[in-house]
């Protein structure tokens, strides 16, 4: 289900097929997705919420059935993307004056297969919180169109960016940082049993124009939750990208990795590794893996370490394919990102990170329980400029990049704080609102965010506005209950409420 950027795209170098979006299979993910679990090091068991499961996270995004020019000034000057069956736009909040990117998918012109994937597609991004994956905010529905609210990202395409770079490529420093981000986000979804299947240099996308600019991965339309083991026989993707056992109809989540090695391939060289003049000569090469580093003058300037690297993902056994969670640990990454973080002169020491962290976590928990929903409510919707810093700390502590904080993440962080193991545990306890385990992205921020920022009155009435579920304009008992999603009984909402 995604929408074009009106920007042009097409390059000497790097010009892959724009190919139609092919059929694929509709699941319920209500029933479909299992939790993951896993064990860290002092044995905590770690529970992932699956997607469609109620989860307090997920029901921030709200879901409405009025009409969207209500709360929204729509601009209708120039869309920001166009497809066949969808636009997006630039819309501004009318009370707090906020920018998103609305995404508007016209109802009559789907068959119901695709209005099913739409609907998948929304489920999916509703149980996804990382700092280098697209946020959806509100979503609206009319007899018409579904509408998706979703994080305003000016800084154009991964395609675009590549592009404007000397020679169409990367240097090899900013390659590997992008990748390792990119990593990160697939290491996210593969954890939540989400296959994404069409990555490629168009769906991911700067957050400004900056050159230092965060990345995102986008578009879930072709997304496919799956259960632990389950084979997907749909063929679909684009004809640069596609892996050689999607091609033959039985692939499993590997086909991602497949995908990623292509794009790395394509940053570092300005070429794509399987080529020809039509799809079939493309896919014929694909088929059999075929690929060289060619032009050998162009790669002769590349690592060895950088070559090694797509050589464990551009492997035609799917089997023998890295993994994201190996990939991130491949010395070419891992080098880079200590490489990097030795010469960033405005990076906190170990010793002043730990101290801020704890600060801030201790101020946190100092909260009532429903305070800190609240700062979680404001926490989502933050934008890149109030969140930098805290946004900095967090991946400093996701060492795994797997998105989240485990408690003994936070244990080995705070070693030099002389705090307790059970004071940590208690610590990691009180901000892990959604008991799964683990400190999420947004739960973090709201945890180190500052007053001036959670006292703002728009941002107030925004975390106001998502709590109060029923519309009423009071915070009621049940109404907690629902969007808190398990995390509290009714007593216990009854009790937090009358002190809030």
């Amino acid at each position: 289900m995604g929408c074009r950027s009106s920007k042009a795209t097409a390059t000497a170098t790097v010009s892959p097929t724009r190919a139609p979006k092919q059929s694929n299979d509709s699941i319920d993910t209500s029933t479909t997705g299992t939790n993951h679990y896993s064990t860290t090091k002092t044995g905590r068991q770690i529970a992932l919420k699956k997607v469609g499961e109620e989860s307090f996270m997920s029901n921030l995004v709200q879901q409405n059935s009025g009409s969207i020019t209500a709360d929204y000034h729509i601009d209708e000057s120039q869309p920001l993307g166009t497809g066949m069956t969808c636009t997006v736009k630039l819309i501004t909040h009318r009370t707090s004056g906020k920018k998103y990117a609305l995404k508007a998918i016209r109802l009559n012109r789907l068959q119901q297969d695709k209005i099913d994937d739409l609907r998948r597609e929304i489920e999916i991004m509703k149980a996804l919180d990382h700092p280098n994956i697209i946020k959806l905010y509100q979503t609206f529905e009319d007899h018409s169109y579904i509408y998706m609210v979703m994080e305003l990202c000016t800084g154009g395409e991964l395609f675009d960016r590549l592009a404007d770079q000397q020679g169409s490529k990367f240097t090899e420093p900013k390659a590997a940082d992008l990748i390792t981000k990119m990593l990160s986000s697939l290491n996210y979804i593969h954890l939540r049993h989400v296959c994404h299947r069409d990555l490629k240099l168009e769906n991911f996308i700067f957050e400004n124009e900056k050159p230092d600019a965060e990345i995102k991965l986008i578009d879930f339309g072709l997304s496919k939750v799956y259960l632990e083991g389950q084979t997907m026989h749909n063929v679909l993707g684009t004809s640069y990208y596609v892996a050689p056992e999607v091609l033959a109809g039985s692939y499993g989540i590997e086909c991602d990795l497949w995908g990623l090695g292509v794009l790395a391939y394509m940053m570092l060289s300005g070429q794509a590794p399987f080529s020809g003049d039509t799809d079939k000569e493309i896919l014929k090469l694909v088929k059999i893996g075929k690929y060289d580093f060619l032009p050998k003058k162009a790669w002769r300037k590349i690592s060895d370490d950088a070559q090694d690297f797509i050589s464990k993902l551009l492997v035609q056994d799917p089997k023998d394919r890295m993994t994201a969670s190996e990939a991130l640990q491949h010395p070419w990454i891992t080098n880079y990102r200590d490489q990097k973080l030795a010469n960033d002169s405005t990076a906190q020491n170990s010793d002043e990170l730990a101290h801020d962290v704890y600060d801030n976590l201790q101020s946190y928990r100092k909260f009532a329980k429903l305070k800190r929903a609240a700062l979680i409510a404001i926490a989502y919707t933050l934008s890149q400029d109030d969140i930098e810093a805290s946004r900095t700390q967090f991946e400093r502590l996701d060492v795994a990049k797997n998105g989240f904080i485990t408690l003994d993440q936070l244990r080995t962080v705070l070693e030099s704080q002389d705090v307790s193991d059970a004071e940590v545990e208690k610590m990691f306890n009180d901000i892990d609102q959604d008991h799964s385990g683990t400190i999420d992205y947004s739960e973090f921020i709201a945890a180190a965010m500052q007053k001036r920022i959670y006292l703002d009155e728009e941002r107030l009435h925004d975390a106001f506005h998502r709590l109060d579920v029923e519309g009423t304009g009071f915070l009621t008992v049940e109404g907690l209950t629902k969007i808190l999603g398990g995390s509290f009984s009714p007593e216990e909402v009854r009790i937090h409420l009358f002190f809030f």
